[in-house]
């Protein structure tokens, strides 16, 4: 048996997963995050082995539903989290950016949009992790919102906690 041989008897036992778009999104919507890497593998796998014998359109969906896993699974491990400061909060301050360890401190990452109720913006953060953060008035007054928990900055003074 030629080495041909055996990819398309690899190809022909793997066949019956992927009788049916439905049932294959089906499938992939049911299985956990372990799985849904594994799955990358096999169909990125799978798709070479149909692009080796000639089968471009298989090969193509089998990239799709790779694509589709990766998605699913970035979607799945951030979360959109909004912050927001009240006018009053703010000072009269022309700029606001939130500023914290998700974006290195760095105070140019996330400028907030001016609402008719003070600033605000929303970041995707990963989920499972606790952030630290601070709002940067005006590019130089650093402060800490005071309706959240706050840990010690260790320049004597404090950080905002947020657990997503």
């Amino acid at each position: 048996m030629t080495n041909k041989d055996n990819i398309v008897s690899a190809i022909k036992a793997l066949r019956h997963q992927l009788t049916s778009e439905g049932a294959l999104v089906q499938m992939i919507r049911n299985v956990t995050l372990t799985n849904k890497l594994s799955a990358i593998d096999d169909m990125c796998s799978l798709a070479l082995k149909y692009m080796i014998c000639g089968y471009e359109h298989k090969a193509a969906r089998c990239y799709l539903y790779a694509s589709i896993l990766s998605k699913q699974i970035l979607a799945s491990s951030f979360v959109s989290v909004t912050f927001s400061i009240t006018k009053e909060q703010a000072k009269q301050a022309r700029q606001v950016a939130v500023v914290g360890d998700f974006n290195n401190w760095n105070k140019n990452s996330n400028i907030m949009i001016k609402t008719y109720k003070g600033f605000e913006t929303t970041i995707k953060l990963e989920c499972g992790k606790t952030y630290e953060f601070k709002y940067v008035l005006n590019n130089d007054t650093w402060i800490t919102p005071p309706s959240y928990k706050t840990v010690y900055d260790g320049y004597n003074g404090k950080n905002a906690v947020v657990k997503v």
